[in-house]
């Protein structure tokens, strides 16, 4: 009888393992079944997926290798330096960064679709930062939207512009009373809060030029910003300690 008893236990455990390893390799097979369902991060930024189709009516293309291409040789409204901006129809206007290659209906009051956050940004870039306003790499928004502060995801796929009540966006109207930044020859106009450049000049308010000679317009004053940086040390010394110091 202590026989039959041992086998039974020796049997019951050998049960016991064999249910666990059945448990375990049932919790394997589910955690790998819900990993396969869980969709993966995308990588990719919105320029990279946005299907131009919609943007053909509207631009000047040409066929390459059976496909439908751009003719992206145009100066760049948002960025004067640049000349690889989209040859528009005359129903169309140019798109701005990173989908400046096309171009979109006159009469839409948004952005392109493929520019982050496009119902709200006109282009990523061109814009003077309101952090700092010197450069010229932060988002052209919609009236009355603001320019979100820096974030990872605008160092990922470029500036962008939100409602200005967005807590999360943490941002600046881009206006020129807003962010007081005019181009040489231009000025704020502070009924628009629109930056214009002057009689003479043609640009976007903040790359002007020469209307007859096309040269970039230069500081009027031939004065050079400069910023500098200070700091303030505070030192605690009891009274006529000798580290204080004193005049001889």
């Amino acid at each position: 009888s202590h026989s039959s008893q041992h086998s039974t236990g020796a049997f019951g455990l050998a049960n016991m393992k064999v249910l666990w390893l059945f448990c375990l390799t049932v919790l394997i097979l589910l955690q790998d079944i819900n990993a396969k369902k869980k969709p993966k991060p995308s990588k990719k930024c919105a320029a990279d997926s946005t299907n131009t189709k919609k943007f053909q009516k509207y631009t000047v293309t040409k066929k390459v290798k059976g496909k439908t291409v751009s003719i992206a040789d145009q100066p760049c409204w948002f960025d004067a330096s640049r000349t690889d901006c989209g040859k528009c129809k005359d129903s169309g206007k140019a798109c701005g960064f990173p989908m400046h290659k096309w171009c979109q209906n006159k009469k839409s009051k948004t952005g392109c679709q493929g520019i982050p956050n496009y119902k709200y940004t006109l282009s990523s870039s061109g814009y003077p930062c309101y952090w700092d306003p010197k450069k010229l790499d932060c988002a052209w928004c919609v009236p009355k939207r603001a320019q979100c502060k820096d974030s990872t995801q605008a160092q990922k796929c470029g500036s962008y512009c939100e409602p200005a009540t967005s807590m999360k966006c943490d941002g600046v109207l881009t206006t020129c009373n807003n962010i007081p930044k005019c181009g040489f020859g231009a000025s704020c106009e502070k009924q628009t809060g629109k930056c214009k450049c002057k009689k003479g000049l043609s640009g976007n308010g903040f790359q002007c030029f020469d209307s007859s000679t096309g040269e970039p317009a230069v500081n009027p004053n031939g004065n050079v910003e400069v910023s500098i940086d200070s700091e303030s040390n505070f030192f605690i010394y009891p009274h006529e300690s000798e580290l204080f110091p004193t005049s001889a």
